[in-house]
């Protein structure tokens, strides 16, 4: 899979989205950060970088191996840049929140693992209440991940800016039922010293901004589901939907009351 234009038709529908996707979502970012992304699940994942003014077909070319199938294995992106350590924050264009749908289990009919009607009209409602119209919603299966664009990037390197984006993320998740608990996940690009020690880690807040949090559309969310899994959909992308960080602060501080115009 040399290139995006290139690929089996099987794989087209994905790498479209995929670059659709990646075309906000790194939009006009530096290139001292590097995007990162995630393949597998919690600690035992495999984490994988590359400039984040490339385009989908020269991902690294170990990626684009795990991508070989029709549908992905769980691939999780970092929406924010991060140093070639994958240590420290750099740019983002996208403050968001990723919204928990619990699933249950249908033991005696053929549903297996779903989420129910009502959990996902009432984190829509939430979510449509909110003053500001998301730029991104992912349904990720088993969570919604709802973004919003910047109109311009956020330098993350900057203590007060990354106060503000971490303030906003804060009050995103508290307004939308965001995730918020800690999650342990794998150090980018660190290495256990010896065979057999465990795999560094390291545990951050639900809400926080270098969590690899998105979902790749196309792909599927093991978390629940066996095999089969669930599906991760795009159910809306507006590139053109843009706020300025001093924008969703005053939407935050509005909160839910009177909705949306």
């Amino acid at each position: 899979m040399a290139t995006a234009t290139a690929a089996p038709t099987k794989h087209r529908t994905f790498a479209q989205q995929v670059s659709d996707l990646l075309a906000v979502l790194y939009d006009g970012l530096a290139p001292r950060g590097r995007a990162w992304a995630k393949v597998g699940r919690g600690t035992a994942a495999t984490t994988f970088s590359w400039p984040p003014y490339a385009p989908f077909d020269i991902w690294p070319p170990a990626l684009l191996r795990e991508l070989r199938y029709e549908v992905p294995p769980d691939l999780r992106l970092c929406p924010a840049t991060l140093d070639e350590q994958g240590a420290r924050l750099r740019d983002t264009r996208l403050v968001w929140s990723e919204i928990p749908l619990p699933p249950q289990f249908d033991g005696v009919g053929t549903r297996g693992w779903y989420v129910a009607q009502e959990t996902e009209t009432e984190a829509m409602r939430r979510v449509e209440a909110f003053p500001l119209a998301p730029s991104l919603i992912v349904d990720q299966a088993w969570s919604l991940f709802v973004g919003f664009l910047l109109d311009a990037p956020a330098a993350l390197d900057s203590p007060s800016v990354l106060g503000r984006v971490e303030a906003i993320q804060r009050g995103l998740a508290a307004a939308l039922g965001g995730l918020a608990d800690p999650v342990t996940e794998a150090v980018p690009r660190r290495q256990a010293r010896r065979p057999g020690d465990p795999t560094p880690t390291e545990t951050l807040p639900g809400w926080h901004p270098a969590r690899p949090a998105l979902r790749v559309p196309a792909s599927r969310n093991h978390d629940h589901g066996g095999r089969e899994a669930g599906r991760v959909v795009l159910k809306h992308l507006d590139g053109s939907r843009r706020y300025a960080l001093e924008e969703i602060e005053n939407a935050l501080k509005a909160g839910e009351t009177g909705g949306r115009n």
